[in-house]
């Protein structure tokens, strides 16, 4: 994948948030609204957060069975008991995914 090309993916955003980044879009362009928003969207979760598969699945917009795979390679690391996530983990990939 081109590292300027911006996977397609579903987002679901509140009225507000819609908002802002139809704000943010007419101000910046649309593509950088949209990785800003991405990179932002984690800010009001508290920094020691640990999500379950699923959680990260779905804030991902990733199968169950894809973030495990990307677990069992390396490209997410996994809290010690293996059993989630960690917020800061999910940033770390979401930030060098979109560079």
């Amino acid at each position: 994948m081109n590292p300027n090309e911006i996977p397609e993916m579903t987002v679901l955003l509140t009225t507000s948030q819609l908002d802002k980044l139809i704000e943010d879009a007419s101000e910046r362009g649309a593509t950088k609204a949209l990785i800003n928003y991405e990179r932002n969207k984690f800010k009001n979760y508290p920094p020691d957060k640990v999500w379950n598969y699923n959680q990260v699945a779905k804030r991902l917009g990733k199968a169950f069975s894809t973030i495990k795979r990307m677990v069992a390679e390396g490209r997410l690391a996994p809290v010690a008991d293996g059993m989630g996530i960690s917020e800061k983990e999910v940033l770390r990939y979401i930030n060098s995914t979109k560079q």
